[in-house]
């Protein structure tokens, strides 16, 4: 529980995020590929999982090692094995499926005995001697060290906190023991050199989020040292131009500073630094306002660009899907701490259009996800890829309903529209949201509480509203107070309580940052798509390779005879489709965008000259 003070929120309220446990999904497009990734995590071998764990720990192992970046030879091999018990751990939260907390006990088991077997709580799939290489010439050692020991440690501390797994939290602090043991004994012109993020490229020593696993630890033991251990990779030459606000982010590695800027949020929670909130409030500011792609993704080839540069170099390796990931987690953090809305509006946006898009119904996941007209999306090999992005992807679909709710002492925030049922144990009531948003606009909840509960239901009023509101309860119609970016309605509910919200979209363009004559269409919240056909494509868009199809030229996406709003007409395909008329005459069918697989597409429009 945190305590916030902004212009939508009282001073004296505090916010805290309904935990996943309480929630369900109920039908709809997150529900879906939910389920579809139920089944196929279950299909993980977990003897493969922990292999190079295995062997480098001297402990036998038959099992067929996995391939791409979790072969025995690669840098970064056993950051999928963290992904995947993290993926475990939040889907047995988000379904309450006893399958995977069996799953997640078995794998820290295997991974327990792997710990036991290294010794001083050292855990890994490649050796301590890495870790020497990276201390001694921090360019030259395996990958990215302390990123896969931050998604090992993350991985063990939601199988404690998700998954109710004991063993896992000791295993963590043991981690955190035997790393906060090597950073004591490092000099401070050693650790710059080692935390050194900042040579505008693809850093050799990627650390992430490490900071925030430490942190996380501390929370379970206020031991010092853990505290300290942290601090060490919140860097000053990342902080101080940020709580200036100075924008020094171009031709950064996007996805090390991200999960940077999140490790300052929980680091306010425990530090008495007054530049941490400011500057990861400054950084969100810079790449959600600056530069997200239509669709909400960020980054040319993983690095950030200059401010307001967004279609001036568009190729097939834009918007890393690693990165909206961490994103949007930034976000809800802000959230939780401020009551700011605009957090809660990105977090819908990038999760609609990136990250649900990012999903083939087939379950495979993407890397980057293409701004440039006539590319298309390319996907991950389950069994034979392991990408960053295949990482959190699995994660992603577990955590759809994260940030959806929050309590607090005064009643519940909706901040996202997703079917869903969500228990509010704080109020002794059941909150039922059914819809078939996003793509429509009618919202229906329902209480459910044995005895009458005085609250305030909070409902967030999205920035893309095409008009007022309209809300009912019990089929009367009720006002309620607009309170900032929320709707209010607060009276005495009772069980069975019927409200009824109407969030009315209208079809709306967004130009380019820096092309005001290149456009995106909208419909509400949701991002539609050109559907360019498969003309060229190759016979798979799933590879074992990001890059694959980097040479293979995109087509040519037609102009249209006009931009204006009123010229995008009803399709025949459903109530989400539409088509635009083309300088030629033609139509072209426009779709959500996370509804769009295995096709070209284009998400930039221009106006025939």
């Amino acid at each position: 529980m945190v305590l916030v003070a902004a212009a939508d929120v009282r001073a004296d309220e505090a916010l805290t995020e309904v935990p996943l446990s309480r929630m369900r999904l109920l039908d709809g497009p997150f529900k879906l590929r939910q389920d579809v990734h139920r089944k196929l995590l279950l299909q993980y071998d977990p003897d493969r999982l922990v292999h190079n764990f295995r062997v480098n720990a001297g402990i036998s192992s038959k099992a067929m090692p996995l391939g791409g970046w979790e072969a025995p030879g690669c840098g970064l091999r056993g950051h999928f094995t963290g992904h995947y018990l993290s993926a475990c751990a939040l889907m047995y939260a988000a379904t309450g499926d006893a399958a995977f907390k069996d799953r997640v006990d078995l794998m820290v088991n295997a991974l327990a005995e792997c710990q036991l077997a290294l010794g001083d709580g050292y855990l890994s799939a490649f050796p301590r001697s890495e870790f020497d290489k990276l201390e001694k010439d921090p360019f030259n050692g395996v990958w990215a060290p302390y990123y896969t020991i931050h998604k090992i440690m993350a991985g063990l501390l939601d199988a404690h906190e998700h998954a109710g797994n004991p063993r896992a939290r000791e295993m963590a602090i043991a981690m955190a023991d035997h790393f906060a043991g090597r950073i004591e004994r490092l000099s401070p012109d050693v650790l710059e050199k080692m935390t050194l993020t900042n040579y505008k490229g693809n850093p050799v020593n990627e650390f992430g989020g490490i900071a925030e696993a430490f942190l996380d630890v501390y929370r379970l033991t206020r031991n010092p040292r853990h505290l300290t251990a942290a601090r060490v990779f919140l860097r000053d030459w990342f902080i101080g131009p940020l709580a200036r606000g100075e924008d020094r982010l171009a031709r950064l590695h996007a996805n090390t500073h991200i999960p940077q800027a999140r490790s300052l949020v929980v680091a306010s929670d425990f530090l008495d630094d007054p530049r941490l909130m400011p500057a990861a409030r400054f950084f969100f500011g810079q790449v959600a306002d600056k530069r997200l792609f239509a669709f909400g993704g960020n980054a040319f080839d993983e690095k950030f660009g200059d401010p307001g540069v967004e279609t001036a170099d568009l190729s097939d390796l834009t918007g890393e899907t690693c990165n909206t990931h961490n994103m949007i987690r930034l976000a809800r953090l802000l959230f939780e701490r401020t009551g700011d809305a605009r957090y809660a509006d990105f977090h819908e946006h990038a999760l609609v259009n990136h990250i649900l898009a990012s999903i083939a119904p087939e379950g495979q996941t993407t890397y980057h996800v293409a701004a440039q007209p006539g590319r298309f999306k390319v996907y991950g090999k389950h069994d034979d890829c392991f990408w960053c992005c295949t990482g959190t992807g699995i994660e992603n679909t577990a955590r759809y309903a994260q940030g959806a709710y929050f309590t607090s002492p005064k009643g519940v925030w909706i901040c996202q529209y997703l079917p869903s049922r969500v228990l509010v144990p704080e109020l002794g009531c059941t909150l039922v949201q059914k819809s078939d948003f996003p793509v429509g606009d009618a919202i229906r909840f329902e209480m459910e509480c044995p005895t009458p509960v005085v609250a305030a239901l909070r409902f967030r009023m999205p920035g893309w509203l095409a008009g007022s509101a309209e809300v009912s309860v019990n089929g009367v119609p009720t006002p309620g107070v607009r309170s900032g970016s929320w709707l209010v309605l607060q009276r005495a509910w009772k069980d069975s309580d019927r409200i009824s919200l109407r969030l009315p979209m209208r079809i709306r363009t967004r130009a380019a940052m820096d092309d005001p004559a290149l456009v995106s269409f909208f419909r509400g919240p949701v991002l539609l798509a050109g559907d360019l056909g498969k003309e060229s494509m190759p016979d798979s868009d799933v590879v074992t390779n990001q890059t694959a199809f980097h040479a293979l030229p995109a087509i040519k996406a037609p102009d249209l005879k006009t931009l204006s709003e009123d010229s995008i007409q009803v399709g025949t395909g459903g109530p989400s489709a539409f088509t635009a008329t083309t300088a030629d005459g033609g139509l072209v069918p426009l779709v959500p965008f996370y509804q769009l697989h295995h096709r070209r597409y284009s998400l930039y429009w221009r106006a025939a000259r």
